[in-house]
């Protein structure tokens, strides 16, 4: 273990995570409603409600075959076990209840308006492009795209968090003081 002299902890948790070809937009909407937008289950439930994180969010990288799952909290050292077991307890839930079809609306909606927004940046358009080509020997049009995230259903996401988000298969990274085992 590296210790570095600070007064907050960065810690990731990671999945890993299916391929492009396979989970592509039910994965970023899952990313998306746990912890990838400001109405998401992490930032509504650590951040705002519980007050216990400077930031969290949620996000994936994909690639051809294989990918991963990361969610990102800052936070005092006193409040980084705590937010852990939120972590759990919210992958617990929607095991449990499954994702919420208002949720799964929310999600779509705000992805969508990401995709569309982000045409008007240069570099994200050429990356989508150059991403389209590398994977799919295609470029799909935003349209396209669009009405491939419409189509995901509750059950996708709900396969999607049944398949690879297993609390045993959870890895752990952390910056910043703590003691030994605190975390876990």
């Amino acid at each position: 273990m590296i210790v570095r002299p600070a007064q907050f902890i960065c810690a990731l948790v990671v999945w890993a995570a299916g391929g492009i070809v396979r989970i592509k937009y039910p994965i970023s909407l899952f990313t998306n409603l746990f912890g990838g937008s400001m109405s998401s289950r992490l930032v509504q439930k650590i951040r705002e409600e519980e007050g216990l994180a400077y930031s969290i969010f949620s996000s994936n990288v994909q690639y051809l075959d294989t990918g991963i799952t990361i969610i990102y909290s800052a936070s005092s050292p006193k409040n980084a076990g705590r937010i852990l077991k939120l972590i759990k307890d919210e992958i617990v839930d929607i095991k449990r209840r499954g994702v919420e079809e208002v949720e799964l609306e929310r999600a779509k909606e705000n992805l969508k308006g990401n995709i569309v927004l982000s045409v008007e940046d240069m570099s994200s358009r050429m990356f989508r492009l150059g991403k389209g080509l590398l994977f799919n020997k295609k470029v799909l049009t935003i349209n396209q795209i669009l009405k491939k995230i419409d189509k995901v259903k509750q059950n996708d996401l709900n396969n999607i968090v049944d398949k690879y988000f297993k609390l045993d298969k959870m890895s752990l990274v952390a910056l910043g003081r703590l003691n030994k085992g605190r975390l876990l």
